[in-house]
């Protein structure tokens, strides 16, 4: 999308302002892809014949460099009409102070646990390939004796869609978790909406979602009982360590999933944003 493309789309009161800072990042599974102007921000190409763009690798990659180089382009004609010198600006050197929240948003519990949960969970998927395997033979030899009250067909989309959540959220919780915890606001003490208790919300209805999954993953395998029941209770302890940890996420309002039936300047003026300006 060009720069004046962008400029022009961003005032459409269509969109919902802010709504991609707290989401999944699940577009294909989301109701609110025609008001999120991330979404429309992705080049055309992405959108033809009406799909869902899948990004990856060095597609992500080279989108992920466009958009930076749009989001200097948009901060340097802001600047330029305001009157502010980008080149003039005394730079500090934060390297420092960077790398060390970083290392202890790395080192606090719940990075540690969530991705420990997250390679776990990726071994014994690795490790259970046998598993699925015997499970698809059973239900494709129930579909071809089409027993009276049977239906391998739902248990197939059922096992496939608790699947596909618990290694949609697999590594998402871990990285949700750390953006909260190396959020600016995580310690502050004001009454504004908290960018800490949106990304740990995120993670929650991730947690949420995940332990769903594995409920369904423990009815179709029971014989490997022992060691599935281990990633439900640690996503339980995850659970319960984040809502201590961030009290005021589940109540946390998120712009659009949260507030489905708010205009566009009542969502603008909820999250702070000046419905004046253009949204990057």
């Amino acid at each position: 999308m060009k720069k004046e493309q962008l400029l022009g789309t961003a005032r459409d009161p269509h969109f919902i302002p802010g709504i991609h800072k707290y989401c999944d990042r699940w577009c294909e599974r989301c109701e609110f892809t025609q008001r999120c102007l991330n979404y429309a921000s992705l080049d055309e190409d992405d959108n033809s014949h009406g799909s869902k763009p899948e990004i990856n690798g060095v597609e992500f990659s080279d989108k992920t460099s466009k958009r930076l180089a749009l989001a200097i382009a948009l901060l340097k004609d802001v600047a330029r009409k305001r009157g502010v010198d980008l080149d003039a600006i005394d730079t500090v050197d934060v390297s420092g102070e960077e790398e060390a929240k970083h290392s202890e948003a790395d080192s606090h519990e719940l990075a540690v646990m969530s991705m420990e949960y997250a390679q776990s969970t990726g071994r014994w998927f690795k490790a259970n390939d046998q598993l699925f395997a015997r499970k698809r033979e059973e239900l494709l030899r129930a579909a071809a004796l089409d027993l009276p009250g049977a239906n391998p067909e739902e248990q197939a989309s059922d096992l496939k869609e608790s699947i596909e959540v618990v290694r949609w959220y697999q590594f998402q919780i871990h990285v949700k978790l750390l953006r909260a915890l190396m959020a600016d606001d995580f310690d502050a003490l004001d009454d504004g909406p908290s960018d800490a208790d949106g990304s740990a919300k995120v993670a929650l209805i991730g947690v949420d979602r995940s332990l769903a999954a594995w409920s369904v993953l423990l009815a179709y395998f029971p014989e490997a009982q022992d060691d599935i029941l281990d990633f439900p209770a640690a996503l339980e302890r995850i659970r319960r360590i984040t809502e201590r940890t961030f009290p005021g996420a589940r109540s946390f309002v998120r712009p659009g999933f949260d507030t489905q039936d708010a205009s566009w300047a009542e969502s603008a003026e909820l999250f702070g944003i000046d419905e004046t300006r253009p949204m990057t």
